[in-house]
């Protein structure tokens, strides 16, 4: 159950950004802002693994600080990419009909695409024998990052 109410806050952020359409954009945009920036959880996978989620200016940021973390969110983050592509075509359709899983499932694959590149930056961490990295996801990208509170790409030499 905790899973899955991590898997749905961004989900629950996106709803309250662009729900509301009789709210202007931009007063949408400073309502998120303030409901969700610098936001962050702890998620115990085990005793040994963990990671950190946080909303950093408008994008997820999850970033683990041990070789044990670094699998946890991979896996957490592919495992999140396959349920939003399953869930969101079934919720469209629930909601839509026909129409409604089309749209579903064309919104589901793009954020589950930027998921799993996310989730492809934190391989980079591991293959390069790295012990802390992580991931930013935003509804446009997906990429590898070196701290918890950046928006910058990571780099690897």
């Amino acid at each position: 159950m905790k899973k899955l109410l991590l898997m749905l806050l961004p989900v629950l952020g996106l709803f309250l950004l662009f729900g509301n359409l009789n709210v202007h954009a931009e007063e949408s945009a400073n309502l998120e802002k303030e409901l969700y920036e610098g936001a962050e959880v702890e998620v115990m996978v085990n005793a040994t693994s963990s990671y950190q989620t946080k909303f950093v200016r408008g994008g997820v940021n999850s970033f683990a600080r041990s070789r044990a973390g670094l699998n946890a969110l991979r896996s957490e983050m592919n495992g999140t990419a396959t349920s939003l592509r399953v869930f969101g075509t079934v919720g469209g359709h629930a909601f839509g009909g026909i129409v409604g899983s089309l749209l579903g499932l064309v919104a589901s694959n793009v954020l589950a695409n930027n998921i799993n590149a996310g989730a492809n930056g934190v391989s980079k961490f591991i293959q390069a024998g790295r012990y802390s990295g992580g991931a930013r996801v935003t509804l446009t990208e997906g990429f590898p990052i070196s701290n918890i509170s950046t928006v910058y790409e990571a780099t690897f030499r």
